[in-house]
């Protein structure tokens, strides 16, 4: 369980670490422009509609109601509050993106059709 709760939080800070490398800054030659520029971000910001979102998937291989899933169920919202809606994570239990098979899921990543995978390294 412990080791779960690590995958986990290690999962949240890369998740954590995409939205910080993915912030831009504008340049400006006067100081007037760069203040209204960066008062149109911050409102841009606050009002992201869904459609700007990055949209990433997590699959997790245990039942919905599993303690894994409904961790993921909360990171998945705690992301999309602290990034101000940047970001939205769908969940997915049950391994039914990649058939439950743990070698088929990290092929599935490998070739992009999954973004992120909870699995367990021992039983």
């Amino acid at each position: 369980m412990k080791k779960k709760l690590v995958a986990l939080a290690l999962v949240a800070a890369m998740a954590i670490s995409t939205v910080a490398c993915g912030s831009s800054s504008s340049s400006s030659s006067s100081s007037d422009t760069t203040t209204e520029e960066s008062t149109d971000d911050a409102e841009e910001s606050t009002t992201t509609s869904s459609a700007d979102a990055i949209k990433l998937n997590l699959s997790v291989p245990d039942s919905a109601s599993s303690s894994i899933c409904v961790a993921a169920e909360e990171f998945a919202a705690q992301l999309n509050e602290k990034s101000e809606g940047r970001l939205e994570v769908t969940v997915y239990p049950d391994a039914s993106l990649y058939g439950g098979d743990a070698t088929a899921a990290i092929t599935t990543m490998q070739s992009g059709g999954l973004d992120m995978l909870c699995l367990a390294t021992s039983w």
